[in-house]
């Protein structure tokens, strides 16, 4: 439709965990459990961060460097 030309770079080459905080200043650990609980209608999502903290991977800062458009979705 808009003719749009994308990739999806992994952020790190690590083994992390995705969490969030939400709203409520529930934290929530894990992929699945962010679902699950987003399923349950919960508060929104405040903040999403990697557990432990990990290394950038130098080819997703480049091309997060060079990027005209950024599109970040849940």
């Amino acid at each position: 439709m808009f003719r749009v030309k994308g990739r999806v770079i992994p952020v790190t080459l690590e083994l992390s965990h995705l969490n969030v905080e939400l709203e409520d200043k529930t934290i929530v650990e894990s992929e699945t459990n962010i679902d699950l609980k987003l399923d349950e209608n919960s508060s929104p999502i405040k903040k999403a961060y990697l557990t432990p903290e990990v290394n950038a991977n130098n080819k997703a800062v480049k091309a997060l460097d060079k990027s005209d458009v950024i599109i970040i979705s849940f």
